[in-house]
């Protein structure tokens, strides 16, 4: 049974391994920095990993982040009132190795992200970017209950603008 739980820094250096072979497999994500995850295991942030059978080998893990309204890359500013940013999560970047995929540990991993995000009664809206040309992606949030907002450019690229409220 693949096994879903909480990651520390120390996972950093196979966070890593796992985005560079899905960079190198040409997957549609947005990459990050040792520096953007070493921040992940800040403050209100949390990173849950996704562990094989044997509980030994990381094969996937979704990155979360919980902005304040300071924040300038809330993803709410400009959508919600100003006065609920502090409301806002963020899934910043999930990845499942790709040996794994289409088998529903995705699946698992974002409900365990949601189920997270619902525990903490301040949050009230998660946000989620994603390539428009990264339909398993979008797919996967439709089905646990995302929806889509908008398109966005970040950086030069379009995106789908996802939210749940919960």
């Amino acid at each position: 049974m693949i096994i879903t739980r909480p990651l520390n820094s120390a996972y950093i250096n196979e966070m890593l391994m796992l985005q560079d072979v899905a960079h190198k497999n040409g997957d549609p994500f947005t990459p990050s920095s040792r520096a953007f995850y070493e921040r992940a295991f800040m403050f209100q942030n949390f990173v849950f990993g996704l562990f094989d059978e044997e509980d030994t080998k990381l094969i996937g893990y979704c990155n979360c982040s919980v902005p304040t309204e300071k924040a300038r890359k809330n993803l709410g500013r400009g959508i919600i009132p100003n006065d609920e940013l502090n409301s806002v999560g963020h899934v910043n970047t999930i990845l499942v190795d790709s040996r794994y995929r289409r088998q529903g540990y995705g699946f698992k991993l974002l409900n365990q992200v949601i189920t997270t995000f619902k525990s903490k009664s301040e949050i009230h809206y998660i946000f989620t970017t994603l390539y428009t040309i990264n339909t398993p992606s979008h797919n996967l949030f439709l089905k646990c209950g995302f929806h889509d907002h908008s398109i966005i450019e970040n950086n030069g690229v379009k995106k789908n603008l996802l939210l749940m409220l919960i």
